[in-house]
């Protein structure tokens, strides 16, 4: 039992300092003699949501369902309207916007640089996915689109907990801060979720394996870190899908050869280029050593040999996305003031909402 709350506990707390950074952060801000007080409430209101989720069992009922994507779809477009893009010290919809217009101009794509001048960091198949909105649509809905899809995927599968998931996702700044901002991070996590319960609840004696495979290939090629909650899942399904082994090798080998092949087409038209500035070498200098990025790595990858269910997977994954991106944190905190780091960027705090999707199962489904 206390295990059990130790599972539920530990994300619910992470979901808490998320929420605490970006209200101490963005509240500071824009209400500079009041944040406190409107900070601790909105704390406070998060932390009850999460006490109170494992005596709900109530119904999802459809009114509250889609009030809550009307006011998600409200939302955005107010938020849209009326902050505008480049009053926001953030360049997330502008390293894609000049990725794209170098490669429409024939132009190295990864040599460009954002309105801030940083260049693109992110794998290419990220700007793929956001390919949509640079030819017409606000980068803001992207990440509309990852908070109603996450409602929609919580109702699909029948949780009872569906009602306060709603009420989480309204009452996120993180989550309202990735609208007003223009950014995808919350939707990329959100798909690598779908993509790893994907993983657990299949069947091995059917051909799905193979497109999931391709897939995994895809999302390694937005973020990097991704590797982390994909690694957790396949070291479960090796451990307990023993008669499979042989198609999961196969499987990591599709998503390992179509996550290279997806830095192909640089490596064909731009090969001196690509040796000078790519993805790897940008997130090397731009984040945190590449040291500390493999010892992350390499201790999740020790932790993962311990995982024992299929939910201690997505639990695993939140926990150590969450942990690496406090690695990051403590990184720049060490060279840097806190004050520096919190309110003045030199760190991103966005970064922890890679995490949040996971978190919130774990916290809501233990």
């Amino acid at each position: 039992m206390m295990v059990q709350k130790a599972y539920r506990i530990l994300p619910a707390c992470c979901i808490l300092i998320i929420q605490a950074l970006f209200s101490f952060k963005y509240i500071a801000r824009y209400f500079p003699d009041f944040y406190i007080p409107i900070s601790w409430a909105l704390i406070l209101c998060t932390a009850f949501l999460l006490w109170y989720s494992p005596k709900s069992k109530i119904n999802f009922p459809k009114y509250i369902y889609f009030g809550a994507i009307l006011g998600i779809l409200l939302a955005t477009v107010l938020l849209l309207k009326y902050i505008p893009i480049k009053t926001l010290n953030v360049d997330r919809w502008s390293v894609i916007s000049s990725f794209w217009d170098a490669a429409f101009t024939g132009e190295y794509p990864y040599a460009a640089k954002s309105h801030m001048n940083n260049p693109p960091g992110p794998m290419p198949f990220y700007f793929c996915l956001a390919l949509p909105f640079y030819l017409g649509i606000d980068f803001g809905w992207i990440a509309a689109i990852g908070l109603i899809i996450w409602m929609i995927w919580w109702r699909k599968k029948d949780f009872s907990r569906g009602l306060i998931v709603s009420l989480l996702i309204l009452s996120s700044l993180g989550l309202w801060w990735e609208v007003a901002s223009r950014s995808n991070i919350f939707f990329n996590a959100v798909l690598v979720v779908f993509l790893i319960y994907s993983w657990l609840n299949m069947r091995f004696n059917t051909k799905k394996y193979i497109w999931l495979a391709i897939v995994t290939g895809l999302m390694l090629s937005t973020r990097l870190v991704f590797v982390i909650p994909l690694l957790f899942a396949f070291i479960y399904l090796w451990k307990y899908q023993v008669e499979h082994r042989i198609k999961l090798y196969s499987s990591a080998l599709i998503a390992g050869l179509l996550f290279a092949l997806t830095f192909l087409p640089f490596l064909w038209v731009f090969p001196d280029h690509f040796w000078v500035i790519n993805p790897f070498i940008v997130q090397g200098e731009y984040l945190m050593p590449s040291a500390l990025t493999i010892g992350c790595v390499i201790i999740c990858f020790i932790i993962g040999l311990s995982i024992k269910s299929r939910e201690q997977v997505l639990w695993a994954g939140g926990m150590g996305l969450f942990g690496t991106i406090m690695v990051y944190f403590g990184f720049h905190l060490s060279q840097v003031s806190w004050n520096v780091c919190l309110h003045q960027s030199g760190v991103d705090i966005s970064y922890f909402l890679l995490s949040l999707p996971f978190l919130m199962y774990s916290a809501l489904k233990n």
